[in-house]
């Protein structure tokens, strides 16, 4: 039986109403419908979640013990199906990831040889046009040292544009501010940065590359920028909510 519906049924067989319980452990009576529903990314984490089921157990008056297993028990199992869809996820982006540089490339090699090509005509022309006394004057340290620089510049140039915008593309910056207290949990990845609550006027600046997941344990009080962009308020007074950038 999962341990929402155990709570639900020894709850009702006891006569106690939802209120009762809500009053006397102090947990919102939203949450404690959501762990008798098993509806748990409503609430706010898994250490609070642990806090919850223990109160609501010693409510009862039953062994909290049993309850905390079955949810650890729950809690591995999904954590292990996020991480298989993560990894089937992170697949389909380098896939997309190796495309968009085999373009890059393809666009690097037609730009290179449109170069050539240009420079080939520059040097031919005048052989053709100039007497043969000119033709003359054009050297192998001559043709070598065009060959040195379309190697040198071409490269560098191509490479160093290539890093920026792989930067810009990869880099994130996302500024979040308290507009009132309000809990909040971040995570980069699966490391989680900060975990708690954020005070009025507090700001929190976030600059990574890797993948930022936010949840928001009342999203009117929380303002976001995203990489200079004001995205405002992401959501109504009390509402829990979760965001990936």
């Amino acid at each position: 039986m999962f341990f929402g519906d155990e709570l639900k049924k020894n709850r009702e067989e006891k006569g106690i109403s939802i209120e009762e319980i809500a009053e006397e452990t102090k947990i919102q009576k939203r949450y404690l419908i959501d762990i008798e529903k098993g509806e748990l990314e409503n609430l706010p984490g898994k250490t609070y979640v642990r806090g919850f089921l223990k109160n609501y157990s010693l409510a009862l008056k039953i062994d909290p013990v049993g309850i905390l297993e079955k949810y650890d028990e729950y809690y591995n199992l999904k954590e292990q199906k996020e991480k298989v869809v993560d990894e089937i996820q992170e697949g389909k982006v380098v896939g997309k990831k190796k495309a968009k540089g085999v373009r890059k490339k393809n666009i690097i090699f037609a730009f290179l040889g449109l170069f050539v090509f240009y420079i080939i005509i520059l040097v031919i022309t005048p052989i053709f046009e100039a007497p043969e006394e000119n033709n003359k004057r054009i050297t192998e340290k001559t043709q070598r040292e065009v060959q040195k620089k379309l190697q040198k510049k071409i490269p560098e140039k191509e490479k160093k544009k290539i890093q920026e915008e792989k930067k810009n593309i990869l880099e994130k910056e996302i500024q979040i501010m308290a507009l009132d207290r309000s809990w909040l949990e971040i995570k980069e990845e699966k490391e989680i940065v900060f975990l708690g609550y954020i005070q009025k006027g507090e700001i929190k600046n976030i600059k990574t590359e890797k993948k930022v997941y936010l949840k928001i344990g009342d999203a009117s009080n929380i303002k976001i920028k995203y990489n200079g962009k004001d995205l405002g308020i992401l959501g109504k007074a009390k509402e829990l909510i979760k965001k990936e950038f």
